[in-house]
């Protein structure tokens, strides 16, 4: 399968000089319509509209989700993830036809297959409902050190792998078998206001 990537931009105009007749916003449109037209030149038409901006956040006491400006009649479907700056933030969990929703990985319903790159160690991302995630069946003897990377591994056929998740943080307890590990997830909660949808081309 191929990945496409529908990329967020934000064009700001600011002490520009107006031509007669035009308005800064027809101007504002002008120029984001050209922007949107050279990147899905660059793109090879892999963009369908940025600016994807999250318009509510559907949140209680352990669940984590955000409604998103884009729908079925854009080719959204359920299971495609949802990233900003590359990492990986969650997936597409209900579509409508001009909005959907997704489920952020902090979320205590979310489940993510993910992989320890530099330690050979496949595991699942649970969301702990408050804010940050743990991972669940590991191995036995599996041993890891402060900033080991995490990566989505792709072994659920439905998640594209090699999405950057965070990064592994220990107590440093000399005796390994008593080491416990916490997950630094690779975003903040409150930096979510735009978000990019990866589109799965069969």
């Amino acid at each position: 399968m191929k990945y496409e990537c529908e990329y967020t931009v934000t064009i700001k105009l600011e002490n520009i000089f107006m031509p007669p007749g035009h308005s800064s916003d027809e101007l504002n449109d002008e120029i984001t319509q050209r922007g949107r037209d050279n990147l899905r030149k660059y793109f090879n038409g892999a963009l369908f509209d940025p600016d994807k901006k999250i318009i509510h956040e559907d949140t209680n006491e352990f669940a984590k989700n955000l409604i998103l400006t884009l729908g079925s009649n854009e080719g959204i479907q359920l299971g495609q993830a949802i990233v900003r700056n590359n990492v990986y933030l969650g997936k597409i969990s209900e579509v409508n036809l001009f909005s959907s929703k997704a489920m952020v990985i902090t979320d205590l319903n979310s489940r993510v297959p993910v992989v320890i790159p530099s330690r050979g160690v496949n595991a699942i991302l649970k969301g702990n409902g408050l804010g940050g995630a743990q991972l669940l069946f590991l191995p036995q003897n599996a041993v890891f050190e402060n900033n080991d990377q995490i990566y989505t591994s792709g072994s659920d056929g439905i998640i594209k792998e090699g999405l950057y998740v965070g990064k592994i943080i220990t107590d440093n307890k000399k005796d390994i078998k008593k080491r416990k590990y916490s997950v630094d997830l690779g975003f903040k909660e409150h930096q979510l206001n735009y978000v990019s949808v990866l589109k799965v081309k069969k």
